[in-house]
């Protein structure tokens, strides 16, 4: 080989070799694959091309935190255990940068694999609902809680409320990570309860949540009276109305009471009041009672007690008052003052206030003598059933949006009175009726409801019923239930009934057991007769017309068959002598 062939030689290997040596690292990322599930002290491996011997460190970064180095390595490949768990759970690209130098510098190579998993804990659970300590009167409930792991598989509830309800529902399927899930449990008894929740992941970890107390109590509390009803006070007596209450699962219960709670009497007559007591427990089951007191007069001279409901007022000797305060009764919540007096004539007085009242009441007064009331007398005294007056003190009309009153009247009464004529009156300038409508009806008394604009005097009419059975528009209603003077047996056995012996059917008093009546009352008559004085006549009258038909039909039989016995001869001897006639 001459010099010049050698220098050309020469200078083709080295252009070759610093071309090969200025080609890049090719790198590839044998572990953690992608899709990997990572986690703990995992081994990191990365290869190299046999192209160069450049590289001789690997930094692996796990989302955007350099977890390690990695210096031992061979020529062509770096393999060394990195700790995963000082990045957090969850879901990241692994990239591996490959330096030639002591440090970060002269980067040969890079390479990244996506989707790796890195977890290293077990899953993690916030329980929601019910919260710590909870108390229900339902026996249904809902529990709800957030589970928290990238490979959780199955979360399960705990409860000490029975074995057969105790994880018995696992969530396999449709459980959400990092969202609210439910646990429905239906039938829980009444008691004090512990629950919790547990869920796994997809490599065996468990985890448990906080453990909570859970009350299942429908049952309402038990109050004590702070003393007996119908306690009766002397003027100026101290008293305590303050009252107790016991729970069946938890002993200690808050009891209050509203009302007035005092024996201040300077009248001359007894006061009864009212004192409403309340309990509710954790659950929110409520408990009310109520406790009448009578506070008697601090002199005696002026009036007596009545029925032991009180007795006094300026409306007539001996009429009944009776009174009831709220310490507060706040804006538009719905009030009741329970009454139930059929002697004033009041049972229910229900209110709704505009804004907050504070040591408001109501009373309640028997109207006697209306000369007394400082009213007029209603027009047509025969239409009068009861007077009587409501007054308020801390509160004016002004002050609320709805009054509504309820009332009752004896079904005695209503014997002569119209039913459906029944009205409340208010007098405001005059007597002005107030929309009224029927409630219900009871054994002795029927309840109705008006709509009043506020508080006065007020009078309950309906119109008188004549012995003609009607007054004006009034009407007398078979069927009502009442057996009103007009009505007897005759007119009206479904209110009056049957004497003995016999039965109302059809509003018509029948014999009991058999009777021609029963026996043809498919039988429909014409309306001429439908009265009694025919109905006997009309009977015999059928029962004659169908005796006919039946002869008829007998006859009709008997002649047909007499017929078909006959015919044939006179047609056989009517074929027999033709022929003769024919050959003569």
């Amino acid at each position: 080989m001459n010099k010049r062939t050698f220098l050309i030689t020469l200078a083709i290997i080295s252009i070759i070799s610093l071309t090969y040596l200025a080609i890049a690292d090719i790198a590839t990322l044998i572990n953690p694959p992608n899709n990997e599930i990572i986690y703990g002290n995992y081994s990191f491996n990365v290869s190299l091309d046999d192209n160069s011997m450049l590289a001789n460190r690997t930094v692996i970064t796990i989302g955007t935190t350099k977890l390690c180095n990695i210096t031992n390595f061979t020529l062509l490949n770096f393999s060394g255990g990195c700790n995963t768990s000082l990045v957090s759970d969850g879901t990241y690209d692994v990239t591996a940068n490959l330096y030639n130098g002591t440090q970060e510098e002269n980067l040969t190579a890079t390479v990244t694999n996506t989707n790796i998993i890195v977890d290293n804990n077990a899953p993690s659970i916030a329980s929601i609902s019910p919260e710590n300590n909870h108390a229900n009167k339902s026996a249904n409930i809902n529990f709800t809680y957030t589970p928290s792991d990238v490979l959780l598989h199955t979360c399960y509830l705990n409860g000490s409320w029975s074995e057969g309800i105790n994880k018995s529902s696992n969530l396999t399927n449709n459980l959400i990570n990092n969202s609210v899930n439910t646990f429905i449990v239906n039938g829980i008894q009444q008691g004090i309860f512990v629950w919790n929740i547990t869920c796994n992941d997809s490599l065996g970890r468990t985890t448990t949540s906080d453990t909570r107390n859970l009350t299942i109590d429908w049952t309402a509390p038990v109050i004590t009276r702070p003393f007996a009803n119908g306690t009766e006070f002397n003027d100026g007596d101290s008293i305590n109305c303050s009252c107790t209450a016991t729970d069946n699962l938890n002993p200690s219960q808050t009891c209050t009471y509203s009302g007035t709670c005092n024996a201040n009497n300077s009248g001359t007559s007894s006061v009864q009041r009212t004192i409403y007591l309340t309990a509710i427990d954790a659950a929110g089951n409520k408990a009310e009672d109520n406790v009448i007191y009578i506070v008697l007069p601090a002199s005696t001279s002026g009036g007596s007690q009545e029925n032991n409901e009180g007795a006094g007022g300026s409306e007539g000797s001996g009429a009944i008052s009776k009174e009831h305060c709220w310490d507060v009764i706040e804006a538009g919540v719905t009030t009741n003052y329970i009454v139930d007096d059929p002697d004033i004539g009041i049972s229910k007085i229900t209110i709704i206030p505009k804004t907050n009242l504070t040591n408001a009441c109501l009373n309640v007064k028997q109207v006697i003598s209306i000369t007394e009331a400082n009213v007029p007398a209603y027009t047509d005294s025969t239409k009068v059933y009861k007077y009587f007056k409501i007054e308020p003190r801390g509160m004016t009309d002004n002050d609320l949006t709805s009054v509504i009153i309820e009332f009752s009247v004896s079904n005695k009464w209503l014997e002569t009175h119209d039913k459906n004529s029944v009205k409340l009156n208010r007098y405001s300038g005059g007597w002005n009726a107030l929309p009224t409508s029927e409630v219900e009806k009871t054994v002795n008394e029927y309840y109705f409801s008006a709509t009043s604009p506020g508080f006065s005097s007020f009078v309950i009419t309906g119109d008188a019923i004549s012995t003609g059975g009607s007054s004006g528009n009034a009407t007398i209603t078979c069927g009502d239930g009442i057996c009103s003077a007009s009505e007897n047996s005759t007119t009206c056995c479904k209110d009056c009934g049957c004497p003995a012996g016999f039965e109302c059917k059809n509003n018509k008093c029948e014999k009991k057991g058999f009777s021609v009546s029963s026996l043809f009352s498919w039988i429909k008559l014409p309306s001429f007769l439908s009265n009694k004085f025919w109905f006997g006549w009309a009977v015999w009258i059928w029962i004659l017309i169908g005796l006919v038909i039946i002869v008829a039909i007998v006859l009709i039989i008997l002649f047909r068959k007499k017929i078909h016995l006959h015919f044939p001869f006179v047609i056989s001897f009517s074929i027999k002598k033709r022929p003769d006639y024919g050959f003569r």
